[in-house]
């Protein structure tokens, strides 16, 4: 490296000089400090037409307005540390909202977006308000610090895409997805969920993908989910034994990934003959423990077959309920409709005998004035005859 003469003398009066190096090296470490202060500085919030940077919320709150009337924004590194609604209230008109990164410990869902979505940050809860009309269709909350599924997220019956994975699950109810009846796509994957609790009769009738992967489910039991557009399946890299009846619960099952559990073997291979039977992709290896001796159920108990036919009693009832509710409106509407028919025939009637009644008074007045017209004449051949007889009496006299 090239040294100037300069540098050498520098470096050699150091050298000599203990009390000079000193300090030199603390006014290099306060340049230093200034320099790291200045950059901290420097490093203030960057903007462009959908995307925000470093955004605080203590300093930046009124830059929001800039995004006002923006369809999209993605905020990178966002320190807000509660994501309330009224944070939110300048960006109405935000349909795909995204964080990536940042400090978010507690974030409210907006009822104005479509896509809402948090990767990588500090959120540990996400609170959704009940009886809002929410429009959010697809929802992620990704590698966070979630440790439960939020509440009132059956209230999201618009929602098609819900992505909770590589957060710090480890219990699911599974009937707080009810009411999701659009839902397409649920992810609960790499989390630490080891129960999964479901009512004996559950439905996410639109639901195609489920990922349970990566998790530490020993036991899952499927036999009360009703799922019947289920293709894409996984419960890979978890502690199962065995899923009782998992291919006649989804009809129409694509694809399934189980690797990574230690199986019942008499189960697997029952599994594996069922599959070469059908068109279903599967991944591989499967493995199983030789030590389970203990017998897979061949079929789900009978309590959810009568939970399922109690379920179908209760919706039969329901529709009857509403189908006598829908004959009684359509029994007022006919009634209604008579009677506006009726009213319309009096209605017709009346207006039938006012045509008449005009019809009499404009031939009484077409015969009065025949009458007035033969009047009128009579009395001008009488003033005609007058007038002669007053001349032939003017005559008369002068004569």
């Amino acid at each position: 490296m090239f040294v100037t003469v300069e540098e050498q003398m520098f470096s050699s009066a150091l050298t000599h000089d203990p009390s000079r190096l000193m300090q030199t090296r603390i006014m290099s470490s306060i340049h230093l400090l200034l320099l790291i202060f200045f950059l901290s500085q420097t490093a203030a919030l960057r903007m462009n037409n959908d995307s925000i940077w470093d955004f605080n919320f203590e300093n930046d709150a009124a830059e929001l307005e800039h995004f006002r009337y923006s369809d999209r924004l993605v905020f990178f590194s966002a320190e807000i540390e509660d994501l309330t609604l009224d944070v939110l209230e300048p960006l109405a008109s935000v349909r795909e909202l995204r964080f990536r990164k940042g400090s978010i410990r507690t974030a409210w869902l907006p009822e104005f977006v479509e896509t809402f979505s948090i990767h990588n940050a500090e959120t540990k809860e996400l609170m959704i308000s009940v009886n809002q009309n929410y429009n959010v269709v697809s929802l992620l909350v990704v590698g966070c610090l979630l440790d439960n599924v939020p509440e009132n997220i059956g209230q999201l019956s618009a929602l098609r895409t819900l992505d909770l994975g590589f957060n710090q699950i480890e219990q699911v109810n599974m009937d707080l997805f009810s009411g999701l009846s659009n839902l397409e796509a649920l992810s609960l994957r790499y989390n630490k969920i080891f129960e999964i609790r479901s009512p004996d009769v559950f439905f996410l009738p639109a639901l195609k993908s489920l990922m349970l992967n990566s998790n530490k489910l020993e036991q899952l039991d499927i036999c009360g989910w009703n799922m019947d557009h289920l293709e894409y399946l996984r419960l890979d890299n978890n502690n199962l034994q065995y899923v009782v009846n998992i291919l006649d619960q989804f009809p129409v099952l694509q694809e399934i990934a189980l690797t990574g559990n230690l199986m019942n073997c008499d189960w697997k291979n029952k599994l594996l003959e069922d599959i070469s039977k059908t068109e279903i992709s599967y991944d591989g290896p499967w493995y199983c423990d030789p030590e389970l001796v203990t017998p897979a159920p061949d079929d789900c108990p009978s309590r959810y077959m009568k939970a399922l036919l109690k379920r179908q009693a209760e919706d039969i009832s329901s529709l009857r309920r509403d189908f006598k509710q829908q004959q009684s409106i359509i029994d007022q509407m006919s009634q209604t409709i008579l009677n506006l028919q009726v009213q319309q025939v009096e209605q017709y009637t009346n207006l039938e005998a006012a045509n008449q009644k005009i019809s009499d008074v404009t031939a009484q007045a077409i015969e009065t004035e025949k009458l007035l017209t033969e009047y009128m004449e009579q009395n001008s051949k009488l003033l005609d005859y007058l007038w002669i007889s007053n001349q032939d009496s003017l005559q008369s006299s002068n004569g």
